[in-house]
């Protein structure tokens, strides 16, 4: 695997700041029902090519997952930390209630490694969901809700 210094984005939607990105997630709410986005949708919402919508459709089904988007633009946007764990806390907050799940934490988790992997082409990678599911399971209780202060 290339060290940290040798990666190279293949997203053009990367380093952007967390205003911009919660002004695409609003365009997003906007214009889409569900968490599957189209080509169509995805060019309306972020201004973008189907070469860009091509790196998260790894599967060619013609749709990309929106959380995972939102959670990789989140990661590596140009923002504070703590700044990004809040968004990404609002974005899996699916209750809306301030407290987010185990599950939900580990589908966040999830969601953010996919991304990665797209986003700088580490498909070769393999991170198993069994895995990521037992490493935040082993550091939070099954049934505990999480919140932020």
């Amino acid at each position: 695997m290339p060290s940290g210094n040798e990666l190279k984005s293949k997203c053009t939607l990367t380093n952007l700041s967390l205003a911009k990105i919660r002004e695409l997630h609003g365009g997003f709410k906007s214009v889409c029902d569900n968490f599957a986005v189209n080509l169509t949708e995805f060019e309306s919402i972020f201004s973008s090519n189907q070469q860009t919508f091509a790196i998260f459709d790894d599967d060619n089904n013609g749709l990309i997952d929106a959380l995972e988007i939102f959670a990789g633009l989140i990661i590596f946007s140009s923002s504070k930390a703590e700044d990004k764990v809040r968004f990404l806390f609002d974005l899996f907050d699916f209750n809306e209630i301030q407290t987010i799940s185990v599950v939900d934490l580990e589908f966040m988790v999830q969601s953010i490694l996919s991304s990665t992997k797209k986003i700088f082409d580490l498909r070769q990678q393999e991170i198993s969901d069994v895995e990521v599911g037992q490493l935040v399971r082993r550091h939070f209780q099954e049934g505990l809700r999480l919140t932020l202060p």
